[in-house]
This record gives C-alpha cells, structure tokens and sequence, in this order.
C-alpha cells in the first residue's frame, strides 16, 4: 500500500499494550465505517535493522517492514470482522511521538492508547500519546482502555468549544458526527470557579440568579454567539443534528458530565508564533484523566473566536 496524504487513510500506533489493541479496534472500526485504509504503526526506540528515517505519507517511498508485533495487530484485526479497505503494517525504530507524528503526516487521524508499556504508572496519559497529541498537526485520538462504546453511532459527539477551538475542531467534529449517530452536542461552559467556596455560592444561589435579567441576558448572548459560530457548519453537514449547551460551573466538572457516555469528545488547540498546546489545558488534562470515552485533539494555526 502506497498511502495518500489526502486523508484516506486511519494511522494507529501499536506497542502491544492492552491499550494499544483497544485503540486499534477503535481505528479499524472507524477506517472500515469510512472505507479508509488502515496503517498499523510500531515504533520501537531499540530496534536494529530497520530503516531510521520516517518519510510522511506524502512520500510514496514509504516503505512497509514486518515485524511480529504489527503481524499480530493485523491478524487482530481480520478476526474482528470489519477489515478496512486496504490494510498495511510498519515497524520503525525512533522516538515513537515522532515518528508517528511524521508517518501520520496527511492523514485523516493518528489513533493512539491512554498509556503504553512504557508509561509509568498513575500517569493519566503516556508519553507517547501525550508527545503525538501535543506537537501532531493530524488529528490525534487518544483511545482509553475501558468505557469505550460498543456501539458507537447510538452516541453522539461532544465538541467543546472555548477560546482554543479553532474551525478544524468543529469541522472535524461534525463530520465524525456526520459518520456516527448524525447527533453532535456542542458544549460551551461560561464559568470555570477554582475555589471551591465558588463552587458552593453557584450552586446555593442558583435560583437567585436564574431570575437575574442581567444573568438571562448573559445566557441569551451565549447562545447566539454559539449559534453563529456553528451556522456554516450546520449547512456544510445538514443531516447533523445539534444540540447546543451553554453551562455554568467549573470547565473540567461540567465538560467531564457532558462527555459521559458519548462516542467522541473533541477539544481545539491552538498553534500560533508560540506553540499553545491544547493539552496545556488544565480542562484538556481533567478531561483525559477522568472521561472514559475517546477524545480528538485537533489543532489550528489560530482561533479568533472568543467565548462569552
């Protein structure tokens, strides 16, 4: 398989970690659902014999190196079933974020596990996922080990939009939902209090400031600035149906509820002059510590969006 860079192709790392087949099977899923080709990449730091450098899928050069690891993800794979339009295996030697960054390159998305064999323990995100998800321009899920839905078109997408999400965030989002269950859920929270006094004088006054008209009012501009912001989109994927949420309360608490149960959450990041990573976020990092579904990393050159 010669892969294109005009995103036919789903990029997943294996290193033979529970994790890593639990990702493959999300990656498999999603390439047969597409009719995408499916790449299965192991990058093993120590490996000898195997061609150093890592040309992007733009290169047609690129060529595809058996090993026993990535023999035994593909057979994985037949067994499940839905194999991919075409599937192809690489083993490479390297730093792994790297080089799958770099083999990603022109993909539709890199898929990738929570923590591998050698993420240290009680690390909510291992290196290699945090590494590909932080400097990635492809799309970059990371596939936790236990939660993930059997039956992903039932749930829908949770895109969580704030100052960081940039328009491939949104695009990404609606056309994973445009695959899935046609549900989208665009979550955008107002408030994020850090203590957790605030916390409790929201909650306690919560009556008190639904009658606010100034509060109203806030929660009335909310959702026509959300509303905007998505219209294009909603024409560009009509058959996707939206709902939009605007919340108050701490980010992480309120995305973390939202994202419960949902077949993809999808968070923004933002690259400019100064690399800001989405994963510098500390709602990013709640969100991967504590939601037990996928989530999309999708990063932009910039943002002009503003939340209110």
């Amino acid at each position: 398989m010669n892969p294109r860079s005009d995103g036919d192709c789903v990029v997943v790392g294996v290193d033979g970690s529970t994790t890593s087949f639990v990702a493959l099977a999300w990656a498999t899923r999603e390439a047969a659902v597409r009719r995408l080709a499916l790449l299965i990449v192991h990058v093993d730091p120590c490996l000898t014999g195997i061609e150093h450098q890592v040309s992007p899928l733009t290169h047609t050069e690129l060529r595809t190196a058996e090993g026993p690891l990535v023999g035994e993800a593909a057979a994985y794979v037949r067994s499940l079933g839905r194999v991919p339009r075409r599937m192809s295996t690489l083993t490479l030697t390297g730093d792994p974020p790297n080089v799958l960054g770099s083999v990603a390159e022109g993909a539709r998305m890199l898929v990738v596990g929570t923590r591998g064999l050698s993420s240290y323990f009680g690390l909510p995100l291992g290196r290699t996922a945090h590494g590909v998800a932080e400097r990635a321009w492809v799309p970059t899920v990371i596939v936790p080990t236990a939660g993930v839905s059997a039956k992903p078109t039932d749930r829908p997408v949770v895109l969580a939009l704030d100052p960081t999400t940039g328009e491939n965030a949104v695009d990404f989002a609606f056309d994973q939902a445009a695959f899935g269950s046609g549900r989208l859920h665009a979550v955008h929270v107002r408030q994020s209090p850090a203590d957790p006094r605030e916390v409790v004088a929201s909650v306690a006054s919560r009556r008190d400031r639904h009658r606010s008209a100034e509060y109203e009012r806030g929660r009335e501009e909310s959702h026509r600035t959300l509303a905007e912001r998505l219209s294009r989109w909603s024409e560009k994927y009509p058959a996707v149906r939206v709902e939009q949420l605007v919340l108050d309360g701490p980010a992480s608490v309120m995305l973390s509820r939202e994202t419960r149960g949902a077949a993809l959450a999808v968070v923004g990041g933002r690259r400019g002059p100064a690399v800001s990573s989405a994963l510098h976020s500390p709602v990013t990092r709640d969100l991967l510590e504590h939601t037990s579904c996928p989530i999309a990393v999708v990063h932009d050159e910039d943002s002009s969006w503003e939340a209110r």
